[in-house]
């Protein structure tokens, strides 16, 4: 990992990256928030690999969750962007309490397949 955001390859190849993320809605009444989330490679946004979540008010917590199959080149990175059409949608993690372990934010993993 670097830059705390891409997941760097050291050798070319395809891999499955896959992600679990939690995301939640701060915001009180109303129609609730819009997270879109999308692969970019190298900095560049990969072609039709958004996805539109929509968080509820009355519902504040959804979890996104898929994977995306990518050729990388040896030194090329790959990340998970989003963004939220209000301020109210967020990535949000948990802290452990005395009935559960913590709750990420973000699990990520990058498996190298051939």
């Amino acid at each position: 990992i670097s830059n705390g955001t891409r997941f760097v390859v050291s050798s070319g190849g395809t891999y499955n990256f896959q992600f679990s993320s939690q995301f939640h809605n701060t915001g009180g009444g109303g129609s609730g928030t819009t997270v879109t989330v999308w692969f970019a490679v190298n900095g560049v946004k990969v072609a039709n690999s958004a996805t539109n979540i929509t968080v509820n008010t009355n519902s504040p917590y959804v979890v996104a969750s898929w994977n995306l199959i990518q050729y990388l080149e040896s030194g090329s990175y790959i990340e998970l962007r989003w963004g939220s059409d209000q301020t109210t949608g967020v990535l949000l993690g948990l802290a452990s309490s005395s009935l559960r372990p913590a709750v990420p934010s973000l699990i990520a993993t990058i498996t190298q397949v051939t």
